[in-house]
């Protein structure tokens, strides 16, 4: 009888390949044969199969793995697993309990929160520990920091040095995560902030005050900058002329078309340059600011929720509010004020694409609740609006997913699909890199491990409905009644 001679490598890989097929595992989930996608490099990994153990992603293998009996199965076939989605301009201490619902399962699972109420965060925070309440994670400021007087009465207030150690102390002891700074302060408080945001060891970012150059914000190592606040003014030939005249960059109809009128090519190319060598991130808020352009067209944007039945989401008072906005508009800056601010929508829209190419840093915020902007849908809003004015579409998922890891300094723990980071997931029934409108069409998400299936994102949404019909305003805005306050 002829003797059969295996070579010895071959005999390995067969051993290697039975190993692997044969393993079995310990887990609470595996997702099975999924395309990842890597929100890093923009690969995609075929047929894996991704483990989760608690809040962790367990592992990720390339073969097929064998289940322990208490290991419950999610099939992957045809479908594409990316991590959660962060918005990263929010307002969560603002009518948050029907907010929660709406965020989850659109596959938003962390938030920045622009205006927080400490006790409100902690306490949100602490229910979600014990497992009585369902929300993203929450990256947090404290109170808006203003100046004197400030923009909004329940601001807390800096004028000069002393006052930024006081205030900065009070909010860091309360337990932010950052300052968030507003558009009234002066030079001597700004960089008063500055200082001692870098003693304390914790970022300040928000608007890009009146009496602050964009290209000041930079130097002074200012986080993030909001809503494109000063960027066109800071490419202005007669920027310093601008900035002399009364009123806030962002409101007066002269000084934002006299803006548009004296854009230099120059001065944006030197700005871009520097944000891209810089460590200041931009937050754009696109669809925020979509929706105060456009907010007197009834033709784009409307309140009657035969026509746009995301209304049904959102509690009447605001609804009522946004179908006001109008005439308050007009009323408060004057006629013109639409037609200006549409100028510099399409301006800003038209440069986006162009400094993502250049090395500018980008993440997704949406500023919900401000007119037209919802909770968790606008993150996809937002997201193509990225993609309208340049972007591809991973490059608009990265800035949902990875980006904030990288702003936060924690790629160890989220932004990618990979071993030992934490399981916010969001499964997809297509693939977001061909389209990125595909970020809605959502199977299931994973908010730190727990699973939720179509069935159950589907009840969030109608919960979250149910809640909006009966909510009141938990917290009165100060001043003038208008709740797209923040991109003002």
């Amino acid at each position: 009888m002829k003797k059969v001679i295996i070579p010895v490598l071959l005999v390995l890989l067969m051993a290697a390949c039975q190993q692997q097929t044969t393993q079995t595992i310990q887990a609470d989930w595996l997702i099975a044969n999924v395309n990842v996608i890597n929100t890093e490099d923009g690969t995609t990994l075929p047929n894996a199969y991704v483990a989760i153990s608690g809040d962790r992603i367990d592992s990720v293998y390339t073969q097929k793995v064998t289940l322990a009996d208490t290991t419950k199965m999610v099939d992957g076939s045809g479908k594409y697993l990316i991590p959660g989605l962060w918005d990263m301009h929010t307002h969560v201490s603002f009518n948050h309990k029907y907010q929660q619902g709406l965020l989850v399962a659109n596959g938003v699972t962390g938030v920045r929160e622009m205006w927080g109420r400490m006790s409100l965060i902690d306490s949100i925070r602490n229910q979600v520990a014990k497992g009585s309440m369902l929300a993203p994670e929450i990256y947090s400021s404290g109170a808006i920091i203003g100046g004197d007087p400030p923009y909004w009465p329940s601001s807390d207030i800096i004028a000069n040095a002393q006052d930024a150690k006081r205030i900065l102390q009070k909010q860091a002891d309360e337990g932010v995560d950052f300052f968030k700074i507003y558009s009234l302060l002066s030079r001597e408080a700004y960089f008063a902030i500055a200082e001692e945001s870098k003693r304390l060891g914790i970022p300040f970012g928000g608007h890009v005050p009146e009496s602050i150059s964009l290209f000041e914000a930079i130097d002074a190592g200012q986080a993030t900058t909001e809503h494109l606040m000063k960027f066109v003014p800071a490419c202005s030939s007669i920027e310093a002329e601008l900035a002399k005249s009364p009123g806030l960059s962002t409101f007066v109809k002269d000084k934002i078309e006299s803006s548009l009128a004296t854009f230099d090519e120059r001065k944006y190319d030197s700005l871009v340059t520097k944000l891209a060598q810089g460590n200041t991130w931009l937050v754009p808020t696109m669809v925020t600011k979509k929706g105060s352009a456009m907010a007197n067209d009834s033709t784009i944007l409307s309140t009657n929720p035969k026509t746009n039945p995301l209304l049904e989401y959102m509690p009447k008072h605001t609804v009522d509010l946004w179908a006001s906005i109008p005439s308050l508009i007009e009323m408060r800056f004057g006629e013109g004020f639409f037609e200006a601010n549409k100028k510099r929508f399409e301006k800003e829209m038209s440069l986006l694409g162009d400094m993502q190419n250049k090395g500018v840093k980008f993440l997704v915020g949406t500023d919900y609740a401000n007119p037209y902007c919802y909770p968790g849908f606008s993150m996809h809003q937002e997201m193509q609006l990225f993609v309208d004015a340049g972007f591809t579409p991973f490059e608009a998922l990265q800035a949902a997913t990875y980006n904030p890891a990288v702003f936060f300094k924690r790629q160890d723990s989220m932004g990618t699909v990979s071993k030992g980071k934490v399981a916010d997931l969001v499964l997809l029934n297509h693939n977001p890199l061909e389209d990125i409108a595909h970020t809605q069409a959502i199977e299931a998400v994973f908010l730190k491990g727990d699973y939720m299936g179509r069935n159950r994102l589907d009840n969030l949404l109608e919960t979250s409905k149910q809640l909006a019909k009966k909510e009141v305003n938990e917290v009165e805005m100060p001043g003038f009644p208008l709740h797209f306050h923040d991109h003002l």
